[in-house]
């Protein structure tokens, strides 16, 4: 009875042994996360700080193992990358982030995972663990400093000045040019009358100048037909003591030189416009009041 207890304790010895150890690989996986969380570049960032969201993964696999690896806070998806990872090696994958105001729950997730054999066979790949667990934690609101508001303001204050400073430049950079280009308009008017008026005196002078000559050679032809009854009439130009016969063209004649005066003589002319507008306002000032 003793020799078959002994024989039989050795045998469940082994059998306990070789179990336990089966059982222990079949527990402990050939590829998954190194940890079971996420690890962040800075415990506690700040709001606005750029923080590095991390995560390992190994493979303890005879074969490439790939897929995607993309990190949440909470639902929000915060970015992807690829992974591959040859057998026996460990990689570790990470993104960068913002921190913000807030409570944050940061997580990881694998998905797609392929195993590549030597041959380039790509293969479906079951893990259990295809999430992290969650780190959690809070960013509390940046408190600025009474000096950083007076500076932002200073600054905005600068900003505005700037802006209404440019503003008034290219408006009077504008009137500027449209009042240029109004006198200019009435500069070309005058000059353009100025012209045209002088040009009309000019022919009004030459015709009662050929007139005249005319008159004169009649004048001369009746007087010796006829000496003693010939009485010429003659009307004089006060200014030449030329004699002409039509009093008329004298007044086209004063007439075109008074409106080319005006038009030829800048200050002269600006004067009867400015007194024009006078009369023109004052009349309808009257009008209405």
């Amino acid at each position: 009875m003793q020799r078959k207890i002994l024989i039989l304790i050795p045998l469940l010895f082994a059998i306990f042994f070789f179990g336990a150890r089966s059982m222990y690989a079949e527990e402990t996986p050939g590829f998954g996360f190194s940890k079971n969380t996420v690890t962040l570049s800075k415990e506690y960032p700040a709001s606005g700080e750029s923080v590095e969201i991390r995560a390992g993964i190994f493979n303890d696999e005879k074969q490439t193992i790939k897929g995607i690896l993309s990190f949440y806070d909470g639902t929000l998806l915060l970015g992807a990358r690829d992974f591959t990872i040859d057998p026996g090696t460990k990689v570790e994958t990470a993104v960068d982030w913002k921190a913000t105001p807030g409570d944050h729950k940061i997580s990881a997730h694998m998905s797609e995972i392929k195993t590549i054999s030597s041959r380039g066979e790509v293969a479906a790949y079951s893990v259990e663990q295809t999430d992290t667990d969650t780190v959690a934690f809070f960013v509390p609101q940046t408190v600025k400093s009474m000096n950083s508001l007076l500076a932002e303001g200073d600054a905005a204050v600068s900003d505005t000045k700037t802006n209404v400073v440019n503003a008034l430049a290219k408006s009077e950079t504008s009137l500027a040019g449209k009042a240029s280009s109004f006198i200019g308009g009435i500069e070309n008017f005058r000059t353009e009358q100025a012209e045209k008026f002088g040009q009309k005196e000019i022919d009004v002078q030459t015709l009662i100048n050929e007139r005249n000559k005319l008159d004169d050679a009649i004048n001369k032809e009746q007087a010796q037909v006829d000496p003693d009854t010939f009485k010429e009439k003659t009307y004089v130009d006060p200014d030449k003591g030329q004699p002409f016969k039509r009093p008329l063209a004298l007044v086209k004649l004063y007439y075109y030189k008074t409106v080319y005066f005006i038009f030829d003589h800048p200050i002269v002319f600006y004067l009867v416009l400015l007194f024009i507008i006078f009369m023109i306002l004052r009349f309808f000032y009257r009008l209405i009041f």
